[in-house]
């Protein structure tokens, strides 16, 4: 785990643009998947990474985590993720794989599972190979629709899986496990705000299922605090 400390959420937000938007350039000729987020934080991220990338025919973009809804309700992260990326570049329509909400949190994390196993490289382990994932963090720990003391955190043989009792409405999701998470090339953990202290400082402590960010540290993981949230 490596953590980079930052002044604000601004300098998170560009930090980890400008990370991404590196490793695109440096991928160009190859397909390159990229998880984004929900969040305000990632929110910003998206829409300064928008302008830094050139190209991006190449670029494959995904949803760590979604919530079981239609794409233009106001809680569907691709909302988000369309208003404030996929609305400012040019990139070809399949390149976009949303999570289908609307037809409940089972059948949505099924569906993309497979899509996910159909378009994106395996590793040798037979785990697709993601080359940025990014990811939240909640006051609570939570990452993804991944919750303290709730079942998803022991998934390991499926890559995405459904959640019925989130304690954020609404209760049901879709979210990636942990497998695959471990397995891409780089997790980008972006925090801030004060009201993160206490989760960050647990991050920090090491793994541990009681806050499941901390858990992300088990594969490439690089953690960008804002010093509100640094512990």
């Amino acid at each position: 785990m490596r953590i980079t400390r930052l002044p604000d959420a601004e300098a998170v937000a560009e930090h980890a643009a400008q990370e991404v938007a590196d490793l695109i350039a440096a991928a160009a000729g190859r397909p390159f998947h990229l998880a984004l987020a929900g969040g305000t934080t990632p929110e910003r991220c998206h829409e300064l990474l928008a302008p830094k990338v050139a190209d991006w025919s190449h670029v494959h973009v995904w949803l760590s985590d979604e919530r079981a809804v239609p794409p233009d309700h106001e809680d569907a992260n691709f909302l988000m993720i369309r208003r404030s990326l996929l609305d400012r570049i040019e990139i070809p329509e399949a390149n976009v794989h949303r999570v289908l909400g609307e037809l409940g949190a089972d059948e949505a994390a099924r569906r993309y599972e497979q899509e996910i196993l159909d378009a994106v490289t395996a590793g040798p382990d037979g785990v697709p190979l993601f080359d940025v994932a990014m990811a939240g963090m909640g006051p609570d720990g939570h990452t993804c629709s991944l919750f303290p003391g709730h079942p998803e955190l022991d998934i390991r043989d499926r890559f995405v899986a459904p959640v019925h009792d989130s304690p954020k409405p609404p209760p049901d999701r879709v979210t990636f496990t942990y497998p695959l998470l471990h397995a891409a090339r780089l997790t980008l953990l972006l925090v801030a705000g004060a009201g993160k202290r206490e989760a960050m400082a647990r991050v920090a402590a090491g793994p541990d299922p009681a806050t499941p960010a901390s858990l992300l540290a088990e594969g490439t993981l690089e953690v960008v605090v804002d010093a509100a949230a640094a512990p």
